[in-house]
């Protein structure tokens, strides 16, 4: 087993990663890592297969139990706490006879998902979940990936991606080429291609600068939360404009991959959608996702379950609990609230589970 420690950091993370030429990229196998932070940090482990778990993924079911496969970025992988504390994990406890093979993956978007399914998702389960952050859109239209170094500049990975050509979804940049680029070496002609995660904060969506919001003197940050909360109550005030119209190209194809995926399984779906950050500070909903959403919903007869549903009936303090400022990804209280308002929803999907599992 590998082991090694990190202070915790948004592109620091790529130290837990490898090159996956079908996907782009795994965890690095039967890993054990103390990732440092404000709380003490949390623990990682992984599987032999490259995906957070403490169990290893078998082909069969295991018997007497029901068993569902769970696809999404590093909000489902669980940055910020340890794989017991992930809502995926909790879902075991709070269903009886269940478990879940949770496939989140950092730094990934719904077409690597969708790839992870196709290509190294081959077990028995019972029930395919696909949990979908609704910034992740932008990535599905991106080739390149921007990371960071080991010494804190920037770096860049390839990553496979789809076209829709003549109405048909077309793969990309398979086998995904294991090069890493720094600004100088990166080809000026995948320049327009990078996704990077400063790219839908609050700060950049307003001033079309990248980064974040420049640090004030104590005294003066009653400010910044004061206009915050006016550019969010502004009606017009929308993010990922992605969301705004059902013709949208990156819709259109993230449309057209869920809907294939949809079609592609042969056990029920639920499809499981996270709000933008932001949420968890205003309460409001600053993308037009949800109507996008409910429109595939309508057209595939799928489930769904939208935490927004579930966060705006909080009272601020509790919302904002729910965020972890210092990961950038849900809180541990979040992963307990989407765990219990999850399992009713996958238990109505489930073959009672009062029986044993059929092959």
């Amino acid at each position: 087993m590998n082991f090694a420690s990190s202070r915790y950091d948004p592109f620091v993370t790529r130290t837990m990663m490898q090159h996956d030429a079908a996907v782009g990229t795994l965890y690095i196998p039967s890993l054990k890592l103390r990732v440092s932070g404000k709380t003490g940090g949390y623990l990682i482990r992984t599987n032999a297969a490259g995906f957070r778990s403490e169990r290893e993924f078998t082909p069969k079911r295991t018997p007497g139990k029901l068993r569902a496969v769970m696809f999404g970025d590093s909000q489902t992988a669980g940055d910020g706490v340890s794989n017991a504390k992930r809502f995926s994990d909790l879902l075991e406890k709070k269903i009886p006879n269940f478990e879940v093979y949770n496939y989140g993956i950092h730094g990934t978007g719904p077409d690597q998902h969708y790839l992870l399914y196709d290509r190294l998702c081959n077990v028995q389960h019972d029930l395919l979940i696909i949990v979908t952050y609704v910034e992740t859109i932008r990535r599905i239209s991106r080739r390149v990936f921007e990371s960071r170094g080991s010494d804190g500049s920037p770096v860049f990975y390839a990553k496979p991606y789809y076209e829709i050509v003549d109405d048909r979804l077309e793969l990309r940049n398979v086998p995904v080429p294991k090069h890493i680029w720094s600004e100088q070496t990166l080809p000026e002609e995948l320049k327009s291609h990078i996704y990077s995660a400063h790219e839908t904060n609050l700060f950049t969506q307003v001033t079309g600068r990248k980064g974040s919001a420049p640090k004030l003197p104590r005294a003066l940050e009653p400010l910044r939360e004061i206009v915050k909360s006016g550019i969010l109550r502004l009606p017009k005030f929308k993010m990922l404009h992605e969301y705004n119209n059902a013709d949208h190209p990156s819709w259109v194809l993230l449309r057209s991959i869920m809907e294939q995926w949809i079609a592609a399984s042969p056990t029920p779906v639920l499809l499981v959608t996270i709000p933008h950050y932001i949420t968890f500070e205003s309460g409001q909903d600053p993308t037009c996702y949800r109507t996008r959403f409910r429109e595939l919903v309508n057209a595939t007869s799928i489930r769904h379950y939208d935490f927004f549903a579930d966060v705006k009936k909080l009272s601020t303090n509790d919302r904002r609990s729910l965020w972890s400022e210092w990961s950038g990804h849900l809180s541990a209280e979040a992963h307990e609230l989407m765990a219990a308002n999850l399992a009713p929803v996958i238990q109505s999907l489930l073959p009672d589970t009062r029986n044993e599992a059929t092959a």
